[in-house]
């Protein structure tokens, strides 16, 4: 009888025990669910606060991505305390006030705030990221100290930081956008020069995700900036419901913001493409990494130097591409494979551009006229056409790091002119033209450069005969 007893007194305690550790937990269910569901949603390119996830094109020049080679080796990281390999992308994703302070301070307020907002003060996701980052003067605990307040185990609260860290709402710019094709599941835009083409980070604005972000927005989804009383600042894109739940493939109809799938540099003007969704971002992601897939033509007006090949004719640029410092990139034999096929479809310039030879590893600091050149990249590499054109005598014009200085423009003579890939939901084949833009024209005609007429222009370009073997 007294067996019984105990045997139903423990059984007793032990139900006890695990209602309290059930009411301790039921505040973190809906962060874990968070971290989990999220763990299995595609991959994409997303820019989280401190850097682009993921990111697979090769021209970006940002000197906070400069600052490192490809290759780092193995650290810890200081917040989570597991081993990074990409140290800087783990950092942005875990700690950004470890990897940029400064940056983090001034960003710090508005990350607050919006997690606040969606959140609320008492929410799970406030109090680990109160603790976590010392908001609002409250002292700064680490991970597995936080962890077990919160009953989470470690590692789940140092993927719940990162997790609401991407679902800080993304800033959007109310600048219009040069549309070249739209449709559900792709937005293809004219990239001004000066403009790069994501922020620093989610709080952040000035770029071009920022504007098609704004672009893509569901009036009914977005607040401040848009006119009425609040007018002036940035408008902030604030997610359906739905956006702070793991992500889906879901239909396109509310678009939390558009996916990165390649990028081009800051001075460089041209066609640009988005996803709306995370399944046309992946096809279009592995279109960019199978060689020949996606096919791009670039213009570009270029000082004709001694070494340059003849008019008419193609060249094959086959030099591998390195690091010659934090932000110039040089052919040398250690660097990476780097192809590039250019053509001189036009030529003429008497009159002088105003400058002279800065840089570049073309041959000769003489010129022989200008040129307007169709260059194809058969691989992705950091300011490869730019670098490549140099090499083969054909340094671009207003390039202050590889080719002339001229008076009559104030960046690099680069454009994107014509991109072509299967679409990510039909298949088909897609092939998207952006004029060149007024700056290069001017130049063109200021340099008594005689533009051939886009049908011309087309067949010399021979695009579609470039298989990029």
């Amino acid at each position: 009888m007294t067996a019984a007893l105990l045997t139903l007194q423990l059984a007793c305690a032990r139900s006890a025990a695990r209602v309290a550790t059930t009411a301790r937990a039921s505040g973190a269910q809906r962060a874990l669910a968070l971290v989990r569901g999220a763990s299995t949603r595609a991959r994409a390119p997303r820019l989280v606060t401190g850097c682009l996830d993921d990111a697979t094109d090769d021209t970006a020049t940002d000197d906070w991505r400069a600052e490192v080679g490809d290759s780092v080796p193995t650290r810890v990281c200081p917040s989570c305390g597991t081993s990074m390999k990409n140290w800087r992308r783990h950092m942005a994703r875990c700690c950004p006030d470890e990897l940029n302070p400064e940056s983090w301070s001034e960003d710090a307020p508005y990350i607050w705030e919006q997690i606040v907002a969606l959140w609320g003060r008492e929410s799970v996701e406030a109090r680990v990221m109160c603790a976590r980052f010392g908001f609002e003067g409250v002292p700064r605990e680490p991970i597995a100290q936080i962890a077990e307040r919160v009953s989470l185990k470690p590692y789940r609260c140092s993927e719940l930081v990162q997790q609401v860290l991407q679902r800080i709402p993304f800033v959007s710019d109310d600048v219009p956008v040069d549309v070249l094709f739209e449709d559900e599941h792709l937005l293809v835009v004219a990239k001004p020069p000066h403009t790069s083409v994501t922020p620093r980070n989610r709080s952040r604005g000035g770029a071009m995700l920022n504007r098609a972000a704004h672009h893509l927005r569901p009036p009914a989804c977005a607040s401040g900036g848009d006119g009425g009383d609040g007018g002036g600042g940035p408008a902030v894109f604030v997610p359906a419901p739905s956006a702070l739940a793991p992500r889906r493939a879901a239909s396109a109809a509310i678009v939390a913001e558009p996916f990165v799938v390649h990028r081009l540099d800051f001075n460089t003007s041209g066609v640009l493409l988005f996803a709306k969704t995370s399944a046309a971002a992946n096809r279009l992601s592995e279109q960019f990494r199978e060689p020949g897939r996606v096919r791009k033509a670039y213009l570009a007006l270029c000082a004709v130097g001694p070494a340059a090949p003849a008019a008419g004719e193609w060249v094959h640029v086959d030099a591998p591409l390195g690091r010659e410092d934090r932000s110039r990139q040089m052919v040398r034999a250690d660097g990476k494979s780097a192809s590039t096929r250019l053509r001189r479809v036009a030529c003429g310039g008497e009159a002088s551009h105003g400058g002279g030879r800065i840089g570049g590893s073309g041959g000769g600091s003489g010129t022989d006229g200008i040129a307007l050149v169709v260059a194809r990249p058969l691989t992705g590499r950091t300011h490869q056409i730019r670098v490549h054109a140099a090499h083969a005598g054909l340094p671009l014009l207003g390039d202050d790091v590889y080719g002339v200085e001229s008076a009559l423009l104030d960046r690099h003579a680069l454009h994107a002119w014509r991109i072509s890939f299967d679409h990510p939901a039909t298949g088909e084949r897609v092939r998207i033209d952006a004029p060149l833009p007024a700056d290069l024209a001017a130049a063109a005609r200021a340099l008594g450069l005689a533009l051939p007429a886009d049908v011309l222009l087309d067949a010399l370009a021979r695009f579609d005969d470039l298989d990029g073997a």
